[in-house]
């Protein structure tokens, strides 16, 4: 196939259990499976390891902390604290930002490696503004200096700025938005209110649909829900996702480190079929 406007959207935290639960078809496209998350020296899926190998192939550098505080020495005591419960910890250090201590909400590298697009908007890695945005906001939400609906306005506007930069244009494109990432975090445990966050989202899905053949979509994790998940409620889950409309090439990965050469599959089809089919384990 061609890869004449072909569109990768990466929507973070898509959790394949609750779109399946809750029948939100506006995400499916022809080809449909549960994606298997990696972790690099983490217990959870980590968006900032994950989302640079789908577009680089790099493995992170080191597993870095996604906060960290300006100062050297509470920075080390919040390492060595990690083991407490994560609503302690938000307590302590909404006290410590009182104090006038400050953070660094986001960790993430930005590698300097070509990646497999031809274009690519706010992809983590890349180009991080929306994701450092939707961080911060978290923990302002967190500490209660910023109202959930406000933050969650910004963040969906960020959404609707990718999305419209991927329609408008050409080529073997993508982009990512992290607002039911965001939205998940917060309202783990609140069904009604993250279905709605979902059906927002699918609202935007919809419309690319609308205005592109060839498409793929792909989350990194999804979450652990209070109403399907034994704790800890909050965290990311092993429930990714991967759909793709049907010009794109079957079978269709399983494992998110199989997407990268399964896009190269698809961008380079003169390449040897056997091959690259056996480099992503079909074969093996």
């Amino acid at each position: 196939m061609s890869t004449k406007d072909t569109k990768v959207l990466a929507i973070d935290c898509l959790d394949f259990g609750l779109v399946n639960d809750w029948g939100l078809t506006g995400f499916q496209l022809d080809h449909t499976t549960e994606l298997t998350p990696y972790m690099w020296h983490t217990e959870y899926p980590h968006t900032a390891h994950i989302w640079p190998y789908v577009a680089m192939k790099v493995e992170p550098v080191k597993s870095g902390k996604t906060v960290s505080w300006e100062n050297p020495l509470i920075d080390h005591l919040s390492t060595g604290l990690s083991f407490l419960p994560k609503r302690l910890r938000e307590y302590m250090g909404s006290k410590l930002e009182d104090s006038g201590f400050r953070t660094e909400h986001l960790q993430i590298q930005n590698y300097d490696h070509p990646h497999i697009f031809d274009s690519v908007f706010q992809w983590p890695g890349i180009r991080n503004e929306h994701l450092k945005r939707a961080w911060d906001l978290s923990q302002e939400v967190a500490y209660n200096k910023r109202d959930l609906e406000e933050a969650k306005n910004i963040v969906h506007n960020d959404a609707m700025e990718s999305i419209d930069w991927l329609i408008s244009t050409e080529g073997l494109t993508a982009t990512h938005i992290h607002y039911i990432d965001f939205c998940s975090h917060i309202e783990a445990r609140n069904e009604v209110a993250l279905k709605q966050d979902y059906k927002l989202i699918e609202g935007l899905v919809n419309t690319v649909r609308e205005n592109v053949e060839s498409l793929m979509i792909i989350s990194d994790h999804g979450i652990k829900a209070g109403w399907i998940d034994t704790p800890p409620v909050g965290h990311h889950s092993m429930r990714g996702y991967f759909s793709v409309t049907s010009d794109w090439p079957t079978p269709i990965p399983q494992n998110v480190k199989q997407v990268h050469d399964y896009i190269r599959l698809n961008k380079n089809p003169e390449n040897n079929l056997n091959e690259l089919l056996n480099d992503l384990g079909y074969l093996s």
